[in-house]
């Protein structure tokens, strides 16, 4: 699947679920993650990519970077990993590993 059918699919399911999803843009970093979802309180930096791909090296920097620094920072190439996401924001179960670095991807 496409990253942007995707990430279609990631803002519909926010728009049905009442989550802010705004597309992340740095001018002055690249490499940054795609989308902040924002839902009661819960804030997550998401990275889509065409199914079989994975982030770059540097986006797996500054996810690692982020992670670091406190943040819940995920990536995903399908939409079964959208639906996890979306469950962590809305229900808050889904417990990132280590320093807030979680790696969501069909097959882990």
């Amino acid at each position: 699947m496409l990253e942007r059918d995707i990430e279609k699919y990631l803002v519909a399911q926010c728009k049905k679920h009442n989550i802010l999803c705004e597309k992340f843009t740095s001018p002055q970093r690249r490499s940054v993650p795609d989308r902040i979802l924002t839902y009661s309180s819960r804030v997550v930096f998401l990275e889509l990519k065409a199914t079989g791909a994975k982030p770059t090296e540097n986006q797996a920097e500054d996810h690692k970077r982020r992670a670091y620094h406190g943040a819940s920072v995920y990536w995903t190439d399908s939409r079964v990993g959208v639906d996890i996401i979306i469950q962590h924001l809305l229900f808050g179960y889904l417990v990132p590993v280590g320093r807030g670095y979680k790696v969501v991807h069909d097959g882990d």
